[in-house]
């Protein structure tokens, strides 16, 4: 019995990461011999859940560094796998400090790589950019992503390939629920078209953009209806706030609060069969190009729907599932267009939906828990011959 022990963030934690880590442990125990403790924040709950046992021991944003220290000399784990978000450690001093204080089998998972194009989102000193990111492949034994294109900047910085393994970000295969019974339970009609953009609400995410569109798409479909699911992350900057009075005052200036549902709350996992079993469609219309991969994609892959993204690094699945139905940033004939076409070509819509579902058991959490073991496995083998 391997004894792997994950600092991260999680549930009830309202995150993605925490939701990841959550999914990929959950994954872990029933499928391969590992026993599962995960080191997260003190306003995470302590408990033993499914074969996982969670600890609440640090903070963001204060020092957490001894606090971590202390938990993990308590477990003894013989694998160490850190779920990395710069707002949780940070990327400076105390993150390497923790690092450095650590055996070698330490694992750590970028969710999020930044470059020179995102330098909005550095607060380490961008002085120390190139170099922290060379500073962790020194340290680490092994770092993992989800994607060629973070592979490709951490290369640029100076990472060993050999250090870093690309594993796809896991796909929850969500259970089937009939299109017309979702669409009543969330008050639609059984004709109407419903197009969804799920997910935390992000000014980047650029529904006002997606509301704007919505007469262009009511001209060749008018049945379609806007549901937008989602509330505000605990982190939430000002920007993300003031978004939410922006799209229901957008909403109320064009007229269309006959055809837009919102959910402005935190949807809850038992509720996503039934929001994503509504949509006909769905739509992913990030405009930054923060190199990362979404766990809200994932979600709508895993529904084994039509999926309608951007050409940014964070939907980078979607060129590999359906490119055609890849879109520039702020493309509103372009948007439109396609989602006209799904809306009304039943053929068309299906086939995008198989490839949907074809992708995401090739990236269940049961194939990427498997790939994490290997990895783990591989990490012991190495630790061995070095003994």
């Amino acid at each position: 019995m391997l004894n792997v022990c994950f600092v991260s963030t999680y549930p009830p934690i309202r995150c993605g990461v925490g939701y990841y880590t959550y999914s990929l442990c959950q994954a872990l125990v029933e499928t391969s011999p590992v026993r599962v403790t995960v080191l997260t924040e003190r306003n995470g709950k302590r408990c033993v859940h499914g074969g996982t046992a969670c600890i609440p021991c640090f903070n963001r944003g204060e020092k957490y560094v001894e606090h971590i220290l202390h938990a993990i000399s308590e477990v003894k784990p013989e694998i160490i796998h850190i779920q990395h978000d710069y707002t949780v450690y940070g990327f400076g001093d105390s993150f390497f400090s923790l690092l450095k204080q650590l055996d070698d089998n330490i694992i750590v998972t970028m969710h999020e790589v930044h470059t020179p194009v995102t330098v909005e989102k550095v607060t380490y000193g961008l002085e120390n950019f190139a170099r922290n990111h060379a500073e962790l492949g020194k340290i680490a034994a092994k770092i993992i992503v989800h994607s060629d294109t973070m592979k490709k900047w951490l290369l640029a910085y100076g990472v060993d390939s050999k250090k870093i393994a690309v594993v796809p970000h896991g796909t929850t295969i969500l259970s089937s629920v009939q299109g017309a019974e979702a669409k009543r339970v969330l008050g639609f009609k059984e004709t109407d078209r419903v197009i969804l953009s799920m997910g935390f609400v992000r000014r980047a995410k650029n529904d006002c953009l997606l509301i704007q569109t919505l007469p262009m798409i009511l001209k060749e479909v008018p049945d379609a209806r806007l549901l937008l699911a989602g509330g505000l992350h605990p982190h939430s900057s000002a920007g993300d706030i003031e978004e939410i009075q922006m799209r229901r005052s957008l909403v109320q200036k064009l007229g269309l609060g006959q055809y837009v549902r919102l959910i402005e709350r935190y949807v809850d996992e038992t509720e996503l069969p039934s929001i994503f079993g509504s949509a006909d469609v769905l739509t992913y219309l990030h405009d930054r190009s923060y190199v990362e991969v979404s766990g809200a994609l994932h979600l709508g892959i895993g529904a084994g729907k039509p999926i309608v993204a951007t050409d940014v690094p964070r939907f980078e699945e979607v060129q590999e599932i359906s490119p055609e139905t890849v879109i520039r940033p702020g493309k509103r004939e372009r948007l439109a267009e396609i989602l006209a076409r799904i809306l009304t070509d039943k053929d068309y819509a299906e086939r995008l939906a198989r490839r949907s579902a074809t992708y995401a058991n090739q990236t269940s959490w049961t194939k990427v828990a498997q790939e994490h073991f290997r990895i783990y496995e591989e990490m012991k083998r190495q630790d061995t011959r070095n003994c």
